[in-house]
């Protein structure tokens, strides 16, 4: 096949139940029809480079109105796509919805939140604009949540009445404010959380940091993030987190909270304001492998008698940091196997 007329699969609408059409270099225009079969249940189209190194020039369009149907898995990556309309509401019984890299503009439509049985969601690599649908934070199926690498703009809801069962958020890539949501730390199933690149900005409040939260992996890079505060004393933890990412969040002191991470193997405080680091703060991270610190104002004056060991450290990132001289810091992390230096005035 190299092309695609109106009656390609006019044979096939009574019984078809399952057509993927991937790297087969079609060219024409996709009929419409196809989406009214009534018995499909998995549409999967993707376009590929042919061996020339063009793209295939199949246009595809979604129906507009009257679009419904058992589809349970609908994924398409076309440049050409470009429109996500609101009849996408109708399809009730959809389970997986990837439609990334596929060119969509315009806002969100509202209508996503008619989808009770999604599980999987994947808008990323967009141009989408405006704010994320209220109505999607209300989904309580769906364990997949990405809208990364779009042009989202607004704050993210102070509550939600959903997402029970997210396990996977990706919102960085975007152009997020307001504060981050302490809901997000609450969220029984969640184990990875990127909310960098955005501009979220204020104070990040830890007093409702979940003991039983299931988080891994958090990333807050390249955000406004100017402090970390509570409301009291207590000693805030997420207990399975080994992976955190904090640079480029103006902060200008070590986050206390971090100190208590005791699982954690990475940690990227780079391109922020903290100059002192005490012994103290790293006691507790006995499992840390990656340290990245860069680009930092850190100095062998204030940072001299930091002699702590971490027994698991094979990376050290410490370029850009007025570093003159080493310290004991760096001559007793006999597990090292990267040190970056560069930058500083070791001599």
């Amino acid at each position: 096949m190299s092309s695609v007329v109106p009656t390609s699969f006019r044979n096939m609408s009574s019984y078809i139940t399952t057509l993927i059409l991937e790297g087969n270099g079609l060219q024409g225009k996709f009929p419409e029809d196809v989406f009214h079969f009534p018995y499909l249940q998995k549409f999967h189209f993707a376009i590929f480079l042919r061996e020339s190194g063009q793209e295939q020039e199949l246009e595809l369009k979604f129906p507009k109105t009257n679009w419904s149907g058992p589809l349970k898995s609908l994924q398409v990556s076309s440049p050409y796509l470009q429109e996500l309309p609101d009849s996408i509401g109708n399809l009730r019984s959809l389970e997986i919805l990837d439609l990334s890299h596929s060119n969509l503009r315009r806002p969100t439509p509202v209508s996503l939140g008619n989808l009770t049985q999604l599980e999987y969601l994947d808008l990323s690599h967009n141009n989408l604009s405006g704010p994320i649908p209220w109505s999607v934070f209300n989904l309580t199926q769906v364990q997949f949540l990405d809208f990364s690498k779009n042009k989202l703009e607004g704050s993210l809801p102070s509550q939600v009445s959903g997402l029970s069962q997210l396990s996977i958020l990706h919102f960085d890539h975007n152009f997020l404010s307001g504060r981050v949501p302490t809901w997000l730390f609450s969220l029984p199933s969640l184990v990875k959380l990127m909310l960098n690149n955005n501009k979220l900005n204020g104070n990040f409040e830890l007093d409702k940091l979940s003991e039983r939260s299931k988080l891994e992996q958090l990333s807050l890079s390249d955000n406004a993030l100017s402090s970390f505060t509570s409301a009291s004393n207590a000693n805030y933890s997420l207990p399975n987190l080994v992976s955190l990412e904090l640079s480029s969040c103006s902060i200008s002191e070590f986050p206390n909270f971090v100190r208590n991470l005791e699982g954690l193997t990475y940690l990227d405080l780079s391109n922020n304001r903290i100059h002192v680091l005490e012994e103290d703060m790293f006691l507790k991270l006995k499992s840390l492998k990656t340290l990245f610190l860069h680009n930092s104002p850190l100095s062998v004056s204030d940072n001299s008698n930091l002699s702590v060991v971490l027994p698991h450290l094979d990376t050290l990132w410490l370029s850009s940091c007025n570093i003159t001289e080493f310290s004991n810091f760096l001559t007793m992390q006999e597990s090292l196997t990267y040190l970056d230096i560069s930058n500083n005035s070791i001599q």
